[in-house]
């Protein structure tokens, strides 16, 4: 069985290419460092690691209350520290996010009846590993990416107008913010939870009427089901399924699995995580100070870049390598209609 590629294999992997195990010249943080550094360079040159999330139709929820809690969070719900929209105006502290009124989607139901804010968000701060939006979909049919001005000349009042979505605009808000036009007026779909709101996931009947396999343990795999984030490795369990209908789906492209201590192991395939070894040994023999080689440094700088155009060359054979129509023709949109023509027979008298 193959070793599985860490970020403690690609230290060691440049310590040793650069003749400085003992780490006279070059630390293995500084190493890291670089390695860290390619990988997500890589992520943002080279459209390799495609995802799914959702940015739910729902009233804004809460599981932490900072940002940096999300990445110790089991269940990700959201990140707030304020309930009402008037304690915006009367706090006197910076950072505040929000509001959100409930920790859990079954909650939603229930807003009503307490008096809470049942009201859906049009905006939604997508996560910054997020490096480019593929396509966004609204109840299973794909938005349309516009902006404001575009926006604003077919309804004025776009940011108030509540209705079902048709359209979205991204990182006109904001650096992260991801605008849902229309404002949407109805909950997204969600699947009721039996039972505590924690645990494991137990029953499968109101997702898939597919026959389990086996008879005892825990749900590993759901029909129709993709795997999202950072957790889609082959190992681990269902912990949220989300409901398509009446809610926005993102498909994009974003940075890999973070790494962060030693054996944290690199998404990218072998052969491509072997191009961050040339990037960080380029950055390596760059520096100045001890060990300083540029004709070198550029060397593998260079092998580097060829490495980026292999993976994107690889990429483009694969979504060239489209399902075409037999007979079909290439057509250019946005030009003029086709010119009318005479059938093939005209003026021959054909016979019968």
């Amino acid at each position: 069985m193959d070793m599985a590629t860490t970020l403690a294999s690609l230290r060691d992997g440049v310590l040793r290419r650069l003749g400085d195990t003992q780490e006279h010249v070059w630390t293995k943080a500084e190493v890291e460092l670089h390695l860290i550094s390619g990988y997500r360079r890589l992520a943002f040159l080279v459209r390799v690691f495609w995802d799914q999330l959702f940015l739910e139709n729902l009233p804004g929820g809460l599981s932490v209350t900072q940002t940096w809690e999300t990445a110790f969070a089991d269940f990700a719900y959201g990140v707030a520290n304020y309930t009402y929209e008037d304690e915006r105006r009367i706090a006197d502290w910076d950072g505040m996010l929000g509001p959100a009124n409930h920790t859990c989607p079954d909650e939603v139901a229930l807003l009503s009846s307490v008096g809470a804010s049942t009201d859906i968000s049009a905006t939604v701060d997508v996560p910054t590993t997020v490096t480019e939006i593929d396509r966004a979909t609204w109840d299973g049919m794909s938005l349309t990416a516009t902006t404001p001005q575009r926006a604003q000349r077919m309804d004025s009042r776009y940011q108030l107008t509540k209705g079902e979505v048709y359209a979205y605009t991204f990182r006109q808000d904001g650096m992260r913010t991801f605008r849902k036009i229309r404002v949407p007026s109805a909950t997204a779909d969600a699947y009721t939870v039996t039972g505590s709101s924690w645990g494991l996931l137990r029953s499968t009947a109101d997702i898939s009427t597919t026959t389990p396999t086996g008879t005892w343990g825990i749900v590993r795999q759901l029909p129709l089901n993709f795997a999202m984030g950072f957790g889609a490795t082959p190992w681990g369990t269902p912990r949220r399924v989300y409901r398509p209908g009446k809610n926005v789906c993102v498909e994009h492209w974003r940075e890999g699995r973070p790494l962060v201590v030693s054996d944290d192991v690199c998404e990218l395939p072998d052969h491509y995580a072997r191009y961050l070894r040339d990037y960080a040994q380029a950055r390596c023999l760059g520096r100045s100070g001890p060990g300083q080689n540029p004709p070198l440094a550029a060397h593998y700088d260079q092998r580097w870049l060829r490495g980026l155009e292999r993976i994107k060359r690889r990429v483009m054979r694969v979504d060239h390598a489209h399902v075409g129509v037999l007979g079909g023709t290439t057509s250019t949109l946005g030009g003029p209609p086709p010119r009318p023509k005479l059938p093939y027979t005209y003026p021959q008298r054909v016979r019968p």
